[in-house]
């Protein structure tokens, strides 16, 4: 069995230049993330971006939850002590 040294550009070019038509896993994914990004910032609502957002809400709170209070409890503690 002889196996053959060819370069990823060539393997990467489309089949009627040559080359092999394979798949450039970077380049689809950063399209793939650019196209996801572009669909974000669309003002639809979407399924996906409603669950996304609920999410985010759960994990980082708008009016900050109930952590941020306990910080705002304990700094007036300290400002009136102090």
């Amino acid at each position: 069995m002889v196996f053959v040294k060819v370069a990823w550009g060539c393997l990467i070019k489309v089949k009627n230049e040559g080359g092999l038509g394979l798949v450039d896993l970077v380049h689809q994914s950063k399209a793939l993330l650019g196209k996801l990004l572009v669909r974000s910032m669309q003002p639809r609502p979407e399924l996906w971006k409603v669950l996304l957002r609920n999410i985010a809400d759960l994990w980082c709170p708008r009016d900050g939850g109930p952590w941020q209070a306990k910080v705002v409890q304990s700094n007036s503690k300290v400002e009136r002590t102090g």
